[in-house]
């Protein structure tokens, strides 16, 4: 699922655990690198798969550093 939604339809994604993730990698980082897997853009329902995979793509590496970078703004308070 894409993990910039937090709910698809009348299910929730995992949003919140990879939150948490990404959380923890921030404090006490786990690897140099983070990998996000993409594969499952084509079981996605129509509706969310109207644009161009590099749009989501791009919006899934988006959604990753800003939420990595909110929490590293959060410390800094």
């Amino acid at each position: 699922m894409p993990v910039f939604l937090e709910q698809i339809g009348g299910f929730r994604t995992t949003r919140s655990n990879i939150e948490a993730a990404l959380d923890l990698h921030r404090r006490t980082p786990l690897s140099d690198h983070l990998e996000i897997e993409t594969y499952t853009w084509a079981v996605l329902p129509d509706h969310l798969t109207t644009g161009d995979i590099d749009e989501y793509v791009s919006r899934e590496i988006e959604w990753v550093r800003d939420t990595l970078a909110a929490g590293a703004s959060d410390d800094s308070r």
